[in-house]
């Protein structure tokens, strides 16, 4: 039974008649009601089997499979391209937990408030996603320890930082790639810092210095939440969700993202050694 690979979208009601359909790479309005309850019904689903196409659209089954293709939502079935058999998802400061899916690809997430798991537990073969709704070097450090004592761990690490979020580079400490530490090192240097404004680089390290864990995190509406979830999943989708048979191309890998949650914009970038700027 042939089946296909559902990928990450939202969907937002405009209102009886509308909704809207955001992907990874385009935001579209659809009116067609038979499709918006189609995607509604598989939203928190990972796979869906051919013939359910089929019982779903009939008659209508290959424009259907070509719209949802074309949009990106359903690729062939393929296997992982990193092995994994677990996600832990760590996080601080305020986020709905019912906003982040409990399974990915059928590898299971584990969804903790930073703290509440012990580092040194971690399972081999596992990602790591960290997200730091309010930025804490400490706790990026007592991750990457941990992570380097483990076999086969990857991490992504999350963070609000300058009014805006920040994906790092994939990371695993057998490879040769720059570290959190080189992105945030980037991102500091590009602050604007001058005499007549206290930066915000010498605000929050003035803070910090006297209380160590102070929350200097954002409150997101659930709208937020939602957008940045998604972003996350999707990148995640990008970096394990190749075929075994393909080699993830290296710019795949070294890709940061910067998130304006004020107007929904992600920038690219590619990430490199702080070294090579000075």
């Amino acid at each position: 039974m042939n089946r296909f690979r559902i990928k990450p979208f939202l969907l937002y009601d405009i209102n009886q008649h509308e909704t809207v359909l955001q992907t990874s790479s385009s935001i579209s309005v659809l009116k067609n009601q038979q499709m918006i309850g189609f995607l509604k019904s598989i939203e928190d689903s990972s796979f869906i089997a051919d013939q359910d196409m089929l019982a779903a659209f009939r008659e209508k089954y290959e424009s259907a499979l070509q719209f949802l293709k074309s949009q990106g939502i359903l690729t062939e079935d393929i296997d992982l391209n990193f092995s994994v058999q677990k996600i832990y998802f760590l996080y601080n400061g305020e986020l709905n937990g019912r906003f982040i899916p409990d399974s990915f690809d059928n590898v299971p997430i584990e969804i903790r408030k930073f703290g509440e798991v012990s580092l040194s537990d971690l399972e081999d073969s596992s990602l790591v996603v960290l997200l730091l709704n309010s930025y804490h070097t400490d706790y990026v450090k007592q991750v990457y320890d941990a992570v380097s004592d483990k076999q086969n761990i990857y991490l992504l690490t999350i963070f609000y930082y300058g009014f805006k979020y920040y994906i790092d580079n994939i990371y695993h400490a057998d490879w040769l790639v720059p570290t959190h530490f080189d992105h945030i090192g980037i991102i500091r240097t590009t602050l604007p810092n001058t005499e007549e404004h206290l930066s915000y680089n010498s605000l929050v390290g003035a803070i910090l210095e006297k209380e160590p864990y102070f929350s200097n995190d954002r409150v997101l509406a659930s709208a937020e939440q939602i957008f940045l979830i998604n972003t996350i999943m999707v990148r995640i989708y990008e970096l394990f969700s190749v075929d075994d048979k393909e080699a993830l191309d290296q710019s795949a890998l070294l890709e940061t993202l910067e998130i304006n949650l004020s107007n929904r914009k992600i920038a690219r970038d590619t990430a490199i050694f702080w070294e090579l700027l000075e």
